[in-house]
C-alpha cells in the first residue's frame, strides 16, 4: 500500500512540475496583475466655489464638458500627497479661470467612493471622489455672469435644486450634487 501511495505521489508532483513548467505565468504578469487590483480607475479632485459675491451665496460654478456632455463641477486628477493636490488644484483653478493663484485658497470637505457608468467611456468605473471647497477672495466682475466663457469653455452659476432638476445632471452626476450638498454648508 505504501508503495502506491508513494507512486502516486511521485505521479502527481510529475505532473505538477510539466504543468508549472508549462505556465506562462511570470513576475512581469504578477507585477501588471498586482498593478491592477486597485480598483480605483479615477481619482478625482472635485471642486465646489460658491457665488460669495452675492448677500446670498446659492449657487456654484459648473463648467460644461464636451465629452460627458453635460455641467460638472471643476475637477482634476487628483495627485497623491495631499499637499500636491492642493498646490495643484490652485494652480489650475487659477489658469482655468485666470485669476490669481494668491487669490485662492482650498479646503478639503469630503470623500466618496463610488461605482458608476461612465458615459464617455461606456463602462462601470470606480471613482474616488475628494471633494474641496475653494473660495476666491475678490471674484472679477466677468465670473460674476450667470453665464461665461474662458478660452473654449463655458461657465455657469448653478444652484442645487436647478442641478437636482437637471435630467442630464440626475441621470449621470446626481452623486456628486449630493455629495456637496451634504458636506458645503
Amino acid at each position: 500500500m505504501a508503495i502506491i501511495a508513494g507512486g502516486l505521489g511521485l505521479y502527481w508532483s510529475g505532473c505538477a512540475m510539466v504543468k508549472a513548467i508549462k505556465n506562462t505565468y511570470n513576475a512581469d504578469l504578477l507585477q501588471h496583475d498586482i498593478e491592477n487590483l486597485n480598483e480605483i480607475e479615477h481619482p478625482f479632485s472635485l471642486i465646489a466655489i460658491k457665488d460669495t459675491f452675492n448677500k446670498y451665496s446659492h449657487r456654484y460654478l459648473l463648467y460644461y464638458d464636451n465629452r460627458w456632455g453635460l455641467n460638472l463641477f471643476p475637477n482634476y486628477k487628483t495627485q497623491v500627497v495631499e499637499e500636491d493636490n492642493v498646490a495643484n488644484i490652485i494652480k489650475r483653478l487659477s489658469s482655468d479661470l485666470q485669476v490669481a493663484p494668491e487669490l485662492i485658497t482650498v479646503e478639503r470637505k469630503g470623500f466618496e467612493l463610488r461605482t458608476k457608468y461612465s458615459v464617455s467611456d461606456k463602462v462601470q468605473k470606480v471613482y474616488a471622489h475628494t471633494l474641496y471647497q475653494a473660495n476666491i477672495k475678490k471674484l472679477p466682475k466677468k465670473l460674476q455672469a450667470d453665464s461665461f466663457m474662458i478660452g473654449d469653455r463655458k461657465y455657469s452659476w448653478w444652484s442645487i435644486d436647478k442641478m437636482e432638476a437637471d435630467e442630464d445632471i440626475r441621470k449621470h452626476n446626481l452623486d456628486v450634487v449630493e455629495l456637496v450638498k451634504h458636506n458645503i454648508v
